[in-house]
């Protein structure tokens, strides 16, 4: 090959540097640049940064960066627009002579969920390109500050540590409920309407008796099957006694019996089971491995309540070391899902001891605040860990963009689940195509799939995860092509471009009005023409004397 002919008009809004690709052809390019002879006018929004998350009532801010050619210091608003309702506006003044500018604009958005915002640009007089003018993103709002309710019969160290950590947080609010007539610390009361106890996100109920309990029940039943409220029960010797018989069919981790027993005879140390090891609660650190040495290095648990009969579908997080239930180990850290709440239940202790000993010792208390901290996050966000997952890499893709998808298929240990299968159609809404794919399992419970470029819309993605020939999951998510069109994202030429990509590879550039000479020059070009010939040297003694001189 003796040369490539390229024509364009020089505009690169996506890809590798054409230079750089010139450079490496090795052969020379000739070019032809079909670029506007003309100075376009435009302005537009080149990018914006911002947090994936927000928080409702809470302003976040938009690193917005713009770019105007062909004009001089026009002014002109910045128009953020969420749901048809305007939330923020920034006047700006634009340079232009292809400056770029950064603005910074604050948003706060309302309710929680994820929220899309409309970033907009007036339209100038005599402006080619508008599509620019305006950007699209998504971003997930969630709830500000959460509200935390601890009760308890009295004052003591395990209220006293844990108050102290959640209240150090700028994202919790947190009330106390003590039964101790004087008590140090602030004390609210409990609730007595179901309007007010569900008011809170999460409410920790720590050695709570059970007359207490069970007086409450109805309570407690509405606040998390329906409202969606946590509880987190620290189990202790006030926790035994007599419950009436609704108790069995309530949010109570446990069925109440008499039998139930309450041990404080040696210390141990808690055992993580496999989902213990990476669940949010119990996860300390990141490494599994090192997760539970850390837990081993914790001082001992000292106490625990032997509960005849938990909850059934209780998921499991840490278990007594040499102690049985029901021929398995004993569960001590165990969650439940009744409705549309959570009920995480400890039941060893102390936990602020912890805190306290390691302190003591000359460490940080760094383990404790991280099972409180856990402990509180878990409870209080809906999210939870899902073992089969899938997306696609954007919630919004310009005209253009590549789009993909990656899934994630674990097993119940949460472990990778091999030779599973994920296969997916992606429906354009309003059309009666679709698009079928398998993904490619990159490792095991690993997958993705490219789906290359997509007409603008918005799309569906409906998914399974087979493995066995059995369909594990449906899942289902979704995703936007925008109009607007990277290869239109800009009218504006690098300074001779097209000069640029033929003279890194040794080529010559031309225009419109000398494109005829093109094919003159390349007919110039030297050619070279190879021609071999052969002989038989066996049996020629002409050939072998004049070698041998």
């Amino acid at each position: 090959m003796a040369g490539i002919v390229v024509a364009s008009d020089g505009l690169s809004n996506y890809g590798s540097d054409p230079i750089a690709a010139a450079r490496q052809t090795g052969v020379p390019v000739y070019s032809v640049d079909l670029g506007p002879q003309r100075i376009s006018k435009d302005i537009r929004i080149v990018d914006i940064n911002h947090e994936p998350i927000a928080y409702a009532d809470k302003p976040f801010e938009l690193n917005i960066e713009l770019e105007g050619r062909g004009f001089e210091k026009v002014s002109l608003p910045i128009t953020v627009n969420s749901d048809g309702r305007d939330l923020a506006r920034k006047n700006v003044e634009i340079l232009g002579q292809g400056e770029r500018q950064r603005f910074k604009i604050e948003v706060t958005p309302g309710e929680p969920g994820v929220k899309n915002f409309n970033i907009k640009l007036p339209v100038q007089p005599d402006e080619e390109l508008t599509d620019n003018n305006t950007r699209n993103l998504s971003v997930k709002v969630l709830k500000s500050k959460k509200r935390i309710l601890v009760v308890g019969n009295k004052l003591n160290w395990e209220i006293t540590f844990l108050n102290r950590v959640i209240s150090s947080s700028p994202d919790f609010d947190v009330d106390l409920a003590i039964n101790q007539a004087r008590s140090r610390l602030p004390d609210s009361g409990f609730p007595s309407s179901q309007d007010s106890l569900n008011q809170y996100d999460l409410v920790i109920l720590i050695n709570c008796e059970s007359p207490f309990l069970s007086s409450n029940l109805n309570l407690f039943n509405a606040y998390v099957t329906d409202n969606g409220g946590s509880l987190w029960f620290m189990l202790g010797d006030n926790t035994r006694g007599r419950y009436p018989n609704q108790a069995n069919q309530s949010v109570l981790p446990f069925n109440p019996r008499f039998e139930d027993r309450y041990y404080n005879d040696f210390a141990f140390h808690l055992q993580l089971t496999e989902e213990g090891k990476i669940h949010p609660v119990t996860r300390l650190v990141e490494d599994s491995r090192e997760n539970t040495l850390l837990w081993q290095s914790l001082p001992p648990m000292e106490e625990h309540l032997l509960l005849t009969q938990i909850r059934p579908n209780a998921q499991v997080l840490a278990v007594h070391p040499e102690r049985e239930h029901v021929d398995e180990p004993l569960p001590l850290i165990y969650y439940n899902k009744f409705g549309r709440g959570k009920v995480l239940t400890f039941a060893a202790g102390p936990i602020w001891k912890i805190g306290f000993l390691n302190a003591g010792y000359g460490e940080d208390d760094f383990a404790y605040r991280q099972i409180i901290t856990n402990s509180v996050n878990w409870l209080t966000t809906e999210e939870d860990i899902e073992r089969i997952r899938l997306a696609s890499d954007q919630s919004i893709y310009k005209s253009g963009e590549r789009v993909g998808l990656s899934a994630t298929v674990l097993d119940e240990n949460y472990s990778p689940l091999e030779n599973s299968i994920v296969n997916v159609v992606v429906k354009p809404l309003g059309r009666e195509d679709s698009l079928i794919v398998s993904m490619t399992q990159e490792s095991p419970g690993r997958f993705s799939a490219d789906l290359g470029l997509l007409p603008e819309g918005d799309y569906i993605i409906d998914g399974q995860v087979v493995w066995e020939d059995k369909i594990l999951k449906e899942v289902s998510g979704k995703f936007k092509v925008e109009g607007f069109s990277l290869e239109e994202e800009t009218l504006f030429l690098p300074p001779d471009m097209m000069q640029k990509i033929s003279q890194a590879s040794g080529g010559t550039r031309y225009t419109i009005d000398d494109f005829e000479s093109i094919s003159e020059d390349l007919n110039a070009m030297p050619r070279f023409r190879t021609e071999s010939y052969e002989t038989r040297i066996a049996g020629n003694i002409w050939v072998l004397v004049i070698i041998l001189a």
